[in-house]
């Protein structure tokens, strides 16, 4: 199949008053001096902080969902029913994908997906080629329902802060106060972690404010939180700010989480009974979140590390998937976040040659350009422009879809006469069977992109024109030298090192697209 998974529109879910009409803060505060001096300083009263704030997460549809939660008395309730069947887990011993440490909390695979299932990714090349956060990911379902799922990423923490984005509307009375006086309290210094990709970090360079919330696991603010499971909460970022200034908590029991990922009703269940990207479990609150032991933002979130590794894995391969992993990490959760360059203007002529850059295409679009999946247009992803050198169809304008043919693909058949045929792009339909004939043999395929598109690959240099390349000239070239004859060139000891990740990442492409394990 030539089709990536693509997660259908982010469900933006409508989260309802979770104060029970009461007000974020209506309960007793504990009166330290801290609380009193700040109170009394600020010559503001408590009750100008008992209001409701919009609650950042996509929550329950139709009031149901994330509810608030509610402290339950020990005669009220038995223990969570996780923990009671995690027991029998453990004594069977008959696990599969997830084992189970006693001395660290339970782990154990599920069939049955429901509000605080874990979802963790299946090791291989799946993520590692498409959407490489996803990889090695372990990611809490925080909503469950009939019309939607809603997950959580736990262990992608970024080296931003929350200064570095646009959280204004979480901002408190105090804040302005704090910072006139050059007192801002580390309020600016929040650690940031990537959520998903659903109204998250790439917010910031379309300037949209992300969706953002704290996990927490503090018992005694449970009855002003939104419940996950038993002993996981969500609160407002607003909410856990008071809390702190206030000395009633410490910054370091909260994870402030931007972005999300959401699943369209069904959507999840379908992609765990493919069993191509997802394995499902369930987990002591204590292996996500940490406990009063081990703190929150602390906890090491292994779980990976508890599932039984499967006699196809590869232990170079899972290695080259985690540094696309970094490559990643590197590419996107530091400062300052990378914006679009401008796009070029003007119409690029029929008959142009482009050339591929060796070291942009690895982790299958440009790095620097969010996979949103609002405006994705990679129908698959794009290592197979690492690289590449195409040709253009048609004039295209920045208007004007760019149709385009791949003049360095890999040999995917043989005519009747036995001459080569060569992959000319991943199109559909027509553009699938499109042949471009050759002197000695055939170009198969070719594939279009949205209008726009070439002129922001132009724009942030992913491809460029080979202005100086003859198409007779490059066609007389062995396959393998005509991105050195279009003018390619690798300049750094880094260049060299970022272009061999993009040689593996694009055979790993045609392994997966194409079906075939040689670059023949």
């Amino acid at each position: 199949s030539t089709t990536s998974f693509s997660n259908d529109q982010p469900i933006r879910l409508a989260m309802g008053r979770t104060d029970g009409g009461r007000g974020f803060f209506a309960w007793t505060p504990r009166w330290t001096p801290r609380v009193a001096a700040t109170c009394c300083c600020l010559l503001v009263p408590f009750s100008a902080f008992s209001f409701v704030p919009h609650f950042n997460l996509p929550g329950a549809l139709d009031g149901r969902g994330l509810r608030r939660g509610t402290v339950r008395r020990a005669s009220e309730s038995l223990r969570d029913w996780r923990d009671f069947r995690a027991k029998l887990v453990q004594g069977s011993r008959k696990t599969t994908g997830l084992g189970t440490r006693e001395s660290s909390g339970w782990a154990y695979s599920t069939d049955l997906l429901e509000q605080g299932s874990v979802l963790l990714s299946v090791p291989g090349d799946y993520w590692a080629l498409r959407r490489q956060y996803f990889a090695k990911v372990v990611m809490l379902i925080v909503d469950h329902h009939e019309k939607g799922t809603v997950g959580v990423v736990l262990n992608r923490p970024t080296q931003l802060t929350a200064a570095d984005l646009d959280l204004s509307e979480s901002e408190l009375f105090t804040d302005s106060l704090f910072q006139f006086f050059g007192l801002t309290q580390g309020l600016k210094d929040w650690k940031v972690w990537f959520g998903g990709d659903c109204e998250g970090l790439e917010c910031a360079e379309k300037g949209e404010r992300p969706r953002h919330f704290c996990l927490h696991t503090l018992e005694r603010f449970a009855g002003n939180s939104n419940r996950v499971m038993k002993g996981i909460y969500i609160m407002n970022f607003r909410q856990a700010k008071f809390l702190v200034v206030t000395g009633q908590a410490k910054k370091e029991d909260f994870m402030l989480v931007v972005g999300y990922t959401g699943w369209s009703r069904g959507q999840l269940q379908d992609e765990l009974n493919r069993g191509d990207s997802w394995v499902l479990g369930a987990a002591d609150p204590a292996r996500l979140l940490g406990s009063e032991e081990l703190p929150l933002l602390d906890c090491p979130r292994d779980l990976d590390g508890d599932r039984q590794p499967e006699e196809s894995e590869d232990e170079e391969e899972e290695a080259h998937n985690s540094q696309m992993i970094r490559r990643w990490v590197d590419a996107y959760l530091r400062p300052p976040l990378k914006e679009h360059p401008a796009p070029l203007t003007g119409t690029v002529e029929a008959g142009s040659i482009l050339r591929g850059s060796a070291t942009a295409w690895a982790l299958g679009r440009p790095e620097g350009s969010w996979p949103s999946r609002s405006r994705d247009p990679w129908m698959v992803p794009g290592q197979y422009l690492h690289k590449a050198v195409l040709v253009l169809l048609a004039d295209c304008s920045p208007t004007d879809p760019a149709p385009l043919v791949l003049l360095n693909g890999p040999c995917i058949g043989h005519t009747a006469e036995g001459h080569e045929v060569f992959f000319g792009g991943p199109g559909v339909a027509q553009e699938a069977r499109c042949v471009v004939p050759l002197p000695r043999g055939a170009v198969l395929g070719r594939f279009t992109l949205p209008p726009g598109v070439l002129h922001e690959l132009l724009g942030s240099q992913a491809l460029e024109e080979a202005k100086l390349a003859r198409m007779g000239e490059l066609m007389d070239l062995p396959r393998s030298e005509r991105w050195l004859g279009a003018g390619g060139k690798l300049e750094s000891l880094n260049a060299v090192k970022m272009s061999l990740e993009g040689d593996r990442q694009q055979k790993k492409w045609y392994k997966e697209y194409l079906g075939i394990t040689d670059d023949h």
